[in-house]
């Protein structure tokens, strides 16, 4: 029988288990609530875009906004009502609701929108809406234009967007709450544990997509804005300057000589150049002006709201002046130079590419002018126009001269150090030249036509060299070959790729195009079509550079991809980095969720490879197993299959003298 003191123990005991599992499944709760509300403010996001998109257009074409309403509604199941300034429907889902003023907002959240243009939500219940319907309304301007005066309201129901949300994430809430369930059963303090383990690993997902997000707008190297971003940002600054009628100007600078500190102290003493050059540019301009890099060693910068191009010149005396100051790294003190072009509008464009194209000119004519100098564009400089010509001229001739080569990287398996496939990259020998880096023709190629004929060429020649290593009795591999954006959207890609597998005889299942993403979100439905007649083929998908652009699980989803290639400037720090351990875990995880096979790109060392291993990453690529070498090199490798373990790396596989071009450029 127990005593008042045992009682007393065990009530306490109890108690407290009681406590600890009251707070797990208190949190369990509020996870669960707070992934709801993110749920719910994903699908008003989504919803307040559509209704905007609906707006406009009904702004532009008024006369047939029945039409327009009913054929969304019939398309896509929206239920829309477009309402005038008295809330009086113009357009309607339910034609018998025309001309009824809206009055199912029951706290008038259409009328304040109407009134001071500001998006609400607010949910709808009536004998249609029993439950309620989650409704969103935006204004609605007159010609489209923000500026102009409101005429109406949007009105948008979003309740099935939620649905749709909530049923891609309802295996996490789930999984939250199966996880809570199951602390309070067994024990109430190791659950809290438990839990707060739980969150922590859901903010460091959290942050790597927010990671992943950044990256694809900003340079990693140096935090400044990329390629991208800054076209969006010109593009902005283009759009203020005609509204205002004032002068825009646009930098192209390029550093001197900075390939000479690269090669004599390597790559990371070149990186901490350009991460100090960016600071110090940064340094020169005003918090509305605009810089970004490029690649390698060049930036451009957009200066906007100007009144003449004086302050131009100041500013360009001002980044030369903060560039050549002396930089001391290892103990040298190093001096840099810059060369730099200007381009103003509307002066010397009006547009993203002829204004680029100017101040491109006016820096190589800085360049010729013995560099530490800035040009401004002018009309006579367009000799070098010429030389340009002269260059494509070169480049059309190449492919009938046989002046191009194609290389092969091996593609390794992470756990069996088998070579499991290769990816086929080119490579120009010109008579004069000599080696021209793919940076420097590609651009051109892809700007004049020429980048389809070439990726035909690449294509036939890899399929070829795939059936003569077939016939001579070597495993089969897998054949990686890249597709420019031009490329993929020629309207004759398709029938290329049967006519060039039909006539080389290769088997389309050893055949694996790599895309990326930019080129697929260009124009999502073509894209889709086009990879859809690849998969009935029997050609295997690949992502390249995954996690350098929109990377997401939806986008992933959407298409019939079956490898992702994490991109190189997430492998090239590992294990060190911590950014680049958890946005690589979060990628492999991704990819592996979906049952994607995952290539890491740019595989260097063995800490790279232990790291990538353990987060069982499938293949490996990189210098660490072997350049891009001819043919004859990878038909070496293929005799001495199997290999010893990855640990001997390049002692394996090197191939040394073979290519002296130490960066695999794709032909894209």
């Amino acid at each position: 029988m127990p005593t008042p003191a045992t009682t007393g123990i065990r009530r306490r005991i109890m108690m407290a288990f009681a406590a600890a599992c009251a707070a797990i499944a208190a949190f369990t709760v509020i996870v669960i609530q707070f992934q709801l509300g993110a749920v719910d403010r994903g699908a008003q996001v989504e919803a307040r875009n559509l209704a905007r998109s609906v707006a406009y257009s009904a702004a532009l074409g008024s006369e047939h906004l029945q039409q327009y309403v009913e054929g969304l509604h019939h398309l896509y199941g929206r239920d829309i009502v477009i309402v005038d300034a008295q809330k009086r429907g113009l357009a309607d889902a339910d034609p018998t609701e025309l001309g009824h003023v809206f009055d199912h907002d029951s706290a008038n959240e259409v009328g304040g929108t109407i009134k001071d243009g500001q998006v609400r939500s607010f949910v709808e219940r009536n004998s249609n809406h029993p439950d309620g319907a989650k409704q969103i309304t935006v204004p609605l301007y007159q010609g489209g234009d923000v500026h102009a005066p409101i005429v109406g309201a949007v009105i948008l129901e979003y309740t099935q967007i939620y649905a749709e949300l909530l049923d891609a994430t309802v295996w996490q809430i789930y999984s939250v709450g199966g996880v809570g369930l199951l602390c309070v059963l067994l024990v109430g303090l190791l659950g809290v544990k438990l839990g707060n383990s739980l969150l922590h690993r859901l903010q460091e997902q959290k942050a790597a997509a927010q990671q992943i997000e950044y990256l694809a707008f900003h340079d990693k190297l140096t935090g400044l804005s990329n390629r991208g971003m800054f076209s969006r940002m010109l593009e902005q600054g283009l759009q203020e300057a005609k509204r205002y009628n004032r002068q825009l100007g646009v930098f192209f600078v390029d550093l001197d000589r900075f390939k000479n500190i690269n090669d004599t102290l390597g790559h990371q003493a070149g990186d901490l150049l350009l991460q100090e050059m960016a600071t110090r540019l940064k340094s020169c301009l005003r918090e509305s002006d605009c810089i970004a890099r490029l690649g390698g060693d060049e930036f451009v910068i957009m200066v906007p709201s100007l009144n003449g191009a004086e302050p131009l010149a100041v500013i360009a005396q001002k980044i030369l002046a903060s560039i050549s100051r002396a930089f001391t790294l290892r103990d040298h003190e190093f001096h840099v130079t810059a060369s730099i072009g200007i381009s103003v509008y509307p002066t010397d464009g009006d547009d993203e590419r002829v204004l680029m194209k100017n101040a491109d000119i006016a820096m190589y004519r800085s360049k010729e002018d013995g560099k530490n100098t800035f040009t401004f564009y002018s009309a006579a400089l367009n000799t070098h126009s010429v030389e340009r010509l002269a260059f494509e001229s070169s480049l059309r001739r190449a492919l009938d001269a046989q002046q191009f080569q194609v290389h092969y990287q091996p593609k390794v398996d992470g756990h069996t150090s088998q070579m499991t496939g290769v990816e086929a990259l080119l490579r120009w020998n010109h008579p004069d030249l000599g080696l021209v880096s793919p940076a420097k023709f590609i651009p051109v190629a892809e700007e004049n036509g020429l980048i389809v004929s070439i990726g035909r060429w690449v294509l036939t020649t890899a399929c070829q060299q795939h059936v003569a290593w077939r016939d001579l009795g070597y495993s089969p591999l897998s054949m990686s070959v890249n597709l420019s954006a031009r490329q993929f959207y020629d309207e004759h890609l398709l029938s290329d790729v049967r006519s060039i597998l039909a006539q080389t005889g290769m088997e389309a299942t050893f055949l694996e195009l790599e895309i990326t993403e930019s080129m697929l979100m260009r124009d999502v439905n073509k894209a889709t079509k086009v990879l859809v007649e690849f998969k009935k083929l029997g050609i295997r998908l690949s992502l390249d550079d995954f996690g350098t652009g929109y990377s997401s699980l939806s986008n992933l989803r959407r298409f019939p991809i079956d490898t992702i290639k994490v991109d190189r400037s997430f492998v090239r720090e590992l294990p060190a980095n911590e950014e680049d351990r958890a946005i690589t875990d979060a990628i492999i995880a991704m990819g592996k969720s979906l049952k994607m096979t995952i290539v890491a790109e740019g595989v260097e060392t063995q800490g790279q490879i232990e790291f990538l291993r353990s987060h069982e990453c499938d293949e490996f690529q990189g210098f660490y197993f072997s350049k891009a070498v001819p043919a004859a090199a990878i038909a070496d490798l293929l005799r001495v299959q199997p290999w010893v373990n990855l640990n001997d790396g390049a002692q394996v596989w090197g191939v040394e003298g073979v290519f002296p071009d130490s960066t695999p450029m794709p032909i894209v």
